[in-house]
């Protein structure tokens, strides 16, 4: 196994919406501010909702026409063959096989950030987890036109989340300048719920991916306290709530409407409150 330590972190957390410029002005009447994302020539677009921390909420909206297109080729010969070789078929059809069932709205999918990608991978395979051997490398141009590059890795199906680097040289995914401060006070991450139908397994499969030991169900990914709560609607992990920190007083243990988000469960919390 190799020794090199690895730093993992949350990175970012998705919600595939057909409606991207609603479900913006949705996200900025709960007072968050909206960045535009980028987009891949067509086949599909998104808004940032961005922290102080990095962290950041990703509004994904999938086209038809495009998402075809991508799984045509895939489907031809050359396009597996280079999949295979690549390393990185099990990993890819992870989104084919579930983004485009998905539920629209509620939390879809999670991220982490792994440094170095490929000892993260090759640790938690060592660790008994089916994850794909190499990463998948991906682009992607912002709205000012700078090319962003990334590498992800992880497993074929979302009860673990996918691992992501960024690619040195290229511009930031999701500059924090953007979400310096959000008009609800939003600063950072301050924890993460996740729904199982079977806590104690998904936590016991997480501290394999992280290599971390949890303590009273709690495990801390980056500092940020992630626990687990029982729910037979979730019956693979999945990202239920997000707690965000605010400066804002009156905001303390304000639950965000649901209505606005399509279901994703958003909590703010003041900063420093037990």
């Amino acid at each position: 196994m190799p020794n090199s330590p690895v730093t993992f972190k949350p990175d970012h957390f998705c919600i595939i919406v057909d409606d991207l410029v609603a479900a913006t002005r949705n996200f900025e009447a709960l007072g968050f501010i909206v960045t535009q994302g980028s987009n891949t020539g067509g086949d599909s677009a998104n808004a940032l909702v961005i922290f102080q921390d990095g962290v950041y909420i990703e509004l994904v909206r999938l086209d038809k026409p495009g998402f075809r297109k991508f799984l045509l080729g895939l489907t031809h010969p050359t396009g597996l063959m280079k999949l295979m070789f690549r390393g990185d078929k099990t990993f890819i059809r992870r989104f084919l096989r579930y983004w485009t069932v998905a539920p629209r709205g509620h939390w879809a999918d999670w991220c982490l950030a792994a440094k170095p990608l490929d000892d993260a991978i090759a640790q938690a395979r060592e660790r008994g987890l089916d994850l794909a051997p190499l990463p998948y490398t991906h682009h992607r141009y912002r709205a000012d036109g700078a090319c962003v590059k990334w590498r992800m890795g992880g497993g074929v199906d979302p009860s673990l989340p996918f691992l992501i680097e960024d690619v040195e040289g290229y511009a930031e995914r999701a500059p924090i300048r953007l979400g310096a401060r959000h008009p609800n006070g939003a600063g950072r991450l301050a924890g993460v719920v996740l729904g199982s139908n079977d806590p104690p397994a998904a936590l016991e499969r997480l501290e394999r991916l992280t290599g971390a030991e949890s303590a009273d169900g709690v495990l801390l990914v980056g500092g940020v306290p992630v626990r687990i709560e029982h729910d037979p609607a979730f019956p693979m992990p999945l990202p239920k709530e997000l707690i965000l920190n605010t400066d804002d007083p009156d905001a303390d243990e304000q639950r965000l409407d649901p209505a606005l988000t399509g279901g994703a469960l958003i909590t703010l919390k003041r900063a420093g409150a037990e």
